[in-house]
């Protein structure tokens, strides 16, 4: 199998040495660190779990299904008359004469998507075949939600077409958004909006508020923010949009929620040179992006987590007899850390398979219902600390999960 590579390898190009540079030798530690905790999405990882989100919606809605890929549109104008073709008639997908990385791809997704059930599931369909076909699904597919204004403003302009919104005032249509990420602030907005949409997401974004750190090592970060973050072009997005220290970047594009020291284009004012400059990802940096979602490390998350003797017993990454996201879930969950999304951040999977983990730890017996260590879990935890790293004795384990055999006799007193 290959060797996956570190989100710390994008400071090994040659853009990211040049980044490197502009921090004092002081700084240049949490620069470092800010790197090495990024979520690196490629585009095989992005593309197989929006995929897979299609297919689960697909299967329990309302068919027919009319898929739409979201993009930026005039809201005083129906989609459907702003996107028609002037000569052919037809509905463009695309936006015109402006970038199209992540548009693109969506809309090459949704095309193959619908090719394998033409009758139900509806490539950019118009108004005519959407009353042609009973269209009772509008789904709306967008690679990340930030704050939520693109999806609302491509919903509203739906809403200009007066057979759509018959359709949506008699209830005869609903709406699903499905992204590959989103924010906690752009999922409740989109949720709230009149039409009551459902929303679908394979992870929520990440942000490096997530982090179990120190405080000395949270401040380093948010200063080194801050205090660059000044010399760019988006100062006022030091932290990133609305101050939500975003930590994902996907191979076409970095989102505008992470810190503006990652992507802040240059200007004859400001000449910072970022590791994404204006959001885009350059070839060398492409190459680093792996084909799975990389966590944040065994030992390192365990350090951090405040775990030392387990990270100090597992000076490598387990192998064959352990599988160190349950580890880490149990960890985390022992020193008081639930959240899904700290979970997410730490194992680098998404809140999904976090759950499942969760999950199958309560029903072992290893965590309670309230997500609390309980007292086998704290037992077979006690175990590992006792253990060497050459005699991690833990039954087998199946890919996904750790399943021991048999529990473990919790302590008494």
């Amino acid at each position: 199998m290959a060797r996956r590579l570190k989100p710390k390898n994008l400071l090994f190009t040659e853009r990211g040495e040049e980044w490197l540079k502009q921090f004092s030798p002081a700084d240049q530690d949490a620069a470092a660190l800010l790197v090495s905790n990024l979520t690196l999405i490629s585009h095989s990882v992005f593309e197989r779990g929006l995929q897979e989100k299609l297919e689960e919606q697909t299967s329990i809605g309302t068919t027919p299904f009319a898929l739409f890929a979201v993009r930026e549109v005039a809201v005083q104008e129906s989609y459907f008359t702003q996107s028609t073709n002037s000569t052919s008639g037809q509905l463009n997908a695309l936006s015109q004469g402006v970038d199209q990385g992540s548009e693109a791809r969506i809309v090459t997704m949704i095309r193959n998507f619908c090719k394998s059930d033409p009758n139900n599931l509806l490539n950019h369909p118009d108004i005519e075949m959407m009353r042609s076909s009973k269209c009772r699904t509008v789904m709306l597919v967008d690679d990340f939600i930030g704050s939520g204004n693109r999806v609302l403003e491509f919903i509203k302009a739906f809403l200009q077409d007066p057979s759509y919104a018959s359709w949506h005032s008699t209830k005869y249509v609903n709406i699903v958004v499905v992204a590959y990420a989103g924010t906690d602030r752009g999922i409740r907005a989109v949720k709230r909006h009149k039409t009551q949409p459902d929303v679908s997401f394979v992870r929520r974004s990440p942000s490096f508020f997530d982090a179990i750190w120190s405080k000395k090592k949270r401040d380093s970060i948010i200063h080194v923010c801050e205090h660059y973050g000044v010399k760019t072009s988006k100062k006022h997005m030091s932290l990133g949009y609305s101050r939500t220290m975003g930590a994902m970047v996907f191979e076409h594009g970095c989102p505008n929620n992470a810190p503006a020291i990652l992507w802040a284009p240059k200007t004859k004012q400001k000449t910072w040179t970022s590791l994404f400059p204006n959001r885009s990802i350059l070839s060398n940096e492409k190459s680093i992006f792996p084909a799975e979602v990389f966590g944040r490390g065994l030992q390192g998350s365990l350090f951090d987590v405040g775990q030392r003797t387990l990270a100090t017993l597992i000076l490598s990454p387990v192998t064959g007899n352990i599988n160190e996201n349950t580890l880490l879930v149990l960890a985390f969950i022992a020193k008081g850390q639930r959240k899904l999304s700290t979970l997410s951040f730490a194992t680098g999977l998404d809140e999904q398979r976090c759950e499942k983990i969760v999950d199958r730890c309560i029903q072992l017996g290893l965590i309670t219902k309230t997500k609390r260590l309980s007292s086998k879990g704290k037992a077979e935890l006690d175990a590992l600390r006792r253990k060497t790293r050459s005699n991690l004795g833990i039954p087998e384990i199946g890919e996904e999960y750790y399943h021991p055999s048999q529990l473990r006799r919790a302590a008494r007193g």
